[in-house]
Formats: C-alpha cells, sequence, structure tokens
C-alpha cells in the first residue's frame, strides 16, 4: 500500500465524501494502474454510490469478478476497484447492488441476475 502521502503526491483521491462524511480509502499503485479499495465496512448503498462517483476513474471497464461472499472486483483500463457491499452467491443486498452494476455496465437484467446469483464469476466486458 502506498501512504496518504504518497497518494496525495500522485493525485490519487483517498478521502471520499459520502453522505456528508468522510470515508478513507486505501490506494495502491500496481504498474501503470492504480487500485482503489472501497472502506471494507462500506454497506451496499455506500458501495453503489462509490460507483457511480468513481467509475471514471477506472477508464474503460474490461472485466467483473466476484466469489461467493467476497468482494466485487471491478477492473479497467486506469486501475481496479473493490466494492466490499456488493457481493454474489446468495440472494441478498450483496448480489443486488452486483446486478445493478452489472447493469449499469451494459449487460441485460437477466443476465445480471442470474450471474450475481453465482457463486463465482468473472466477466468480459466488449
Amino acid at each position: 500500500m502506498i501512504s496518504k502521502d504518497e497518494a496525495i503526491d500522485i493525485g490519487l483521491k483517498v478521502a471520499l465524501e459520502m453522505s456528508g462524511n468522510d470515508y478513507e480509502c486505501e490506494c495502491k499503485k500496481v504498474g501503470s494502474g492504480l487500485i482503489f479499495i472501497k472502506d471494507p465496512t462500506g454497506g451496499t448503498d455506500a458501495s453503489l454510490e462509490y460507483f457511480k462517483k468513481h467509475k471514471h476513474e477506472l477508464g474503460k471497464i474490461t472485466t467483473l469478478s466476484c466469489d461467493k461472499n467476497s468482494k466485487l472486483k471491478i477492473y479497467g483500463n486506469n486501475g481496479t476497484m473493490e466494492l466490499s457491499g456488493c457481493t454474489c452467491g446468495y440472494s441478498g443486498q450483496g448480489p443486488r447492488g452486483t446486478q445493478e452494476i452489472l447493469e449499469s455496465v451494459g449487460f441485460s437484467s437477466e443476465f445480471a441476475e442470474v450471474a450475481s446469483h453465482q457463486d463465482k464469476f468473472k466477466i468480459g466486458v466488449m
């Protein structure tokens, strides 16, 4: 992980403003890409809000993946976003958030629903 000061030096946002509160975000640099890791205490709604606010920072989204009861990982040309409030493999709020994100990047609601209920998936975006 890079420190908050190092992140500021290279222009990363490490404090998020959501619902009037500040949430810390860890960031690390891997090769030429940046990895943005969402606060692990965030729920589904916080993860969805974070995704909507920061998805443009990923560049073109290339892949989405998730393992049962794990974070949704969204890979883009500029880095990776991990959303702890979006999960898969059961019926509940976490998979609902994953379904909403899949739909927002262009997958049909039927496909997104099936994928979000799988124990594991990795999907490429064309």
